[in-house]
C-alpha cells in the first residue's frame, strides 16, 4: 500500500483535530475538578459566560462544528488533487483564526474579537471551497 504525502490542508486538519481533543481534555479536567469539589453535574448545561467550565464547553462545541466544515472542504481538495500556494495560505490562516477564536472564548476575552476571527474563518472556508470546486 502506498501512502500519499501530507499536504498543508491535511496538516492543518490534523492540527485542528489535535486542538479539539485538547479542548476535550481541558473540559474533562475542569468537570472532574468541579465534581470533586462538590459540584452538581446539572450545572454543566447552565449558560454562564463567567464560568470557565461553560466557556470550555462552548469552545468545544464551536470546534466540533467548525471541524466538520473544514474537514469536508479538505476532503474535496484531496479527492480532486487540488494544490496551490493560495489554498495552503487560506488553510493556515483558517487554523490560526480558529485557534485564536477558541482561545478568546476559553479565556473569556472580548467577544468582538471572536466575531472577527469567525469572519476570517468564513472567508477562508469560502475561498478554500472555491478552489476545491472550481480549480
Amino acid at each position: 500500500m502506498t501512502t500519499l504525502p501530507m499536504t498543508v490542508p491535511l496538516w492543518c486538519l490534523a492540527l485542528l483535530i489535535f486542538w479539539t481533543m485538547t479542548i476535550v481534555a481541558g473540559l474533562m479536567i475542569q468537570r472532574g475538578r468541579f465534581l470533586s469539589n462538590g459540584g452538581d453535574a446539572r450545572y454543566f448545561s447552565v449558560a454562564d459566560d463567567k464560568s470557565s467550565l461553560w466557556r470550555l464547553f462552548r469552545a468545544h462545541q464551536n470546534s466540533v462544528e467548525n471541524l466538520v466544515l473544514f474537514a469536508s472542504i479538505v476532503f474535496i481538495i484531496e479527492a480532486r488533487g487540488v494544490d496551490n500556494g493560495t489554498l495552503n495560505w487560506l488553510a493556515i490562516t483558517y487554523v490560526v483564526a480558529r485557534l485564536t477564536h477558541s482561545t478568546i472564548h476559553i479565556m473569556g476575552w472580548n467577544p468582538l474579537f471572536r466575531v472577527l476571527m469567525l469572519f476570517i474563518q468564513g472567508v477562508c472556508l469560502l475561498g478554500m471551497l472555491g478552489f476545491a470546486v472550481f480549480t
